[in-house]
């Protein structure tokens, strides 16, 4: 590949380290670094200025790619035992963690695996999750959707549904769209239902041309086609949604007792049964947030928090960057304790968790690529005191 002009790189570094690289400009990123391999990446600060971080990133960037360094941005790099083993390579896998003033910075080569080795991995205790979900047509029929089915058409009443490469669209341009069709004798509206185990997640565009990100151990409910004045969907654990703007009809996401109503917009609803709160975070537009009597607008920005226990809805400021982290493929470190982060690797690794004592009241930000394997992550975190150990399919969590 021809030489990328050193400002290009700087660019593409600072987006992979914000999270708003994207597929086209990851792949560059990728071929460089192919091309220019280095070691891994630690630095020690007495401050968290992010700015001057950013720096010291950008220019190890420089001397791995033989470029001519600042010498305003020069930093000594200290290698780390703990990560000895990962080296920069191309950008699979990105572990960030911030705390104390310090980050922690991985690079993993990619190699994208083949249906057999990605079958052999989800069977692995601490291998990633994957493309799977379990399509149910409303006569109860079931589909699995994994690597193995590509380029798939099925048919129910009048819908054509096309399953290719993770994805699930219900073709816009059916008949079925305008209320035609879609139905069953009688009238009755067919129902399909999406649903994800754990180390699953699946993309679905639904009849109306929304689109929807399921996270792993999830599930949507929705007709296969939109009929009356509003469009509704029913939804376990997370889901991230862009909604086709139809002012004619409202969309309305059903979570619990909890109702999400929208117009076209942005936003996430996380509503897994074991997590002491409902949240629904707007990226973009505005939602009507209503548990019973209570009714919130949100703004970007914002999340609505329904407390699953006294029913309160509380709002406040976000960053909805780590929101939506697992929709771009990775796991943000933003939980609200160590419980929280941990649920979050349960979910999406299909392990269990065991706690052994009362864990480290620890804070982390940043991200996980959820591409890299979960013995990697755990020894990370071990570094950072939060001492884990995986026995079979258990993580367990220890306070020492």
């Amino acid at each position: 590949m021809p030489p990328i002009p050193t400002e290009q790189i700087e660019r593409l570094a600072e987006k992979m380290m914000l999270g708003t690289i994207t597929p086209e400009e990851q792949t560059v990123l990728d071929e460089w670094a192919r091309q220019t391999p280095g070691d891994q990446l630690f630095w020690a600060s007495g401050d968290a200025d992010e700015d001057a971080l950013k720096n010291r990133l950008l220019t190890r960037i420089r001397e791995t790619a033989g470029l001519e360094a600042q010498e305003e941005m020069e930093t000594p790099v200290r290698r780390m035992p703990l990560v000895k083993r990962i080296r920069w390579a191309a950008a699979a896998a990105v572990l960030l963690l911030l705390t104390g003033g310090s980050y922690l910075f991985l690079h993993r080569p990619s190699a994208k695996p083949s249906i057999a080795s990605t079958t052999a991995a989800s069977k692995s205790a601490g291998a990633p999750g994957h493309d799977a979900a379990i399509l149910t047509l409303s006569g109860g029929r079931q589909i699995i959707l994994d690597s193995t089915l590509r380029d798939t058409i099925l048919t129910e009443g009048n819908n054509i549904i096309a399953s290719a490469n993770g994805r699930l669209a219900y073709n816009p341009g059916s008949p079925s769209r305008e209320g035609e069709g879609g139905s069953a004798a009688g009238g009755e509206i067919i129902y399909n239902t999406l649903s994800t185990a754990r180390g699953g997640q699946y993309q679905l565009t639904l009849p109306d041309g929304s689109k929807v990100w399921l996270n792993a151990a999830s599930s949507i409910r929705y007709p296969t086609a939109f009929t009356g004045t509003s469009r509704s969907v029913t939804i376990t654990g997370e889901a991230y949604f862009e909604v086709a703007v139809n002012p004619h009809r409202p969309f309305i996401v059903t979570a619990g007792a909890t109702d999400i109503t929208v117009l076209g917009t942005h936003f996430d609803v996380m509503a897994y049964n074991d997590e002491s709160h409902l949240r629904t975070t707007l990226v973009e537009g505005a939602v009507r947030v209503r548990q019973g009597d209570q009714t919130t607008l949100l703004h970007p920005g914002e999340q609505a928090r329904v407390n699953t226990e006294t029913h309160h809805i509380a709002v406040k400021k976000v960053d909805t960057n780590d929101a939506i982290a697992w929709v771009h493929g990775q796991l943000s470190l933003e939980s609200d304790d160590i419980g929280a982060l941990m649920r979050q690797i349960s979910r999406w690794y299909n392990v269990d968790l065991r706690y052994e004592g009362t864990p480290p009241n620890a804070q982390l930000f940043g991200t996980i690529n959820r591409n890299i394997d979960l013995p990697d992550i755990l020894t990370a975190l071990d570094g950072y005191g939060i001492h884990t150990r995986l026995n079979g399919n258990t993580v367990i969590v220890s306070a020492q």
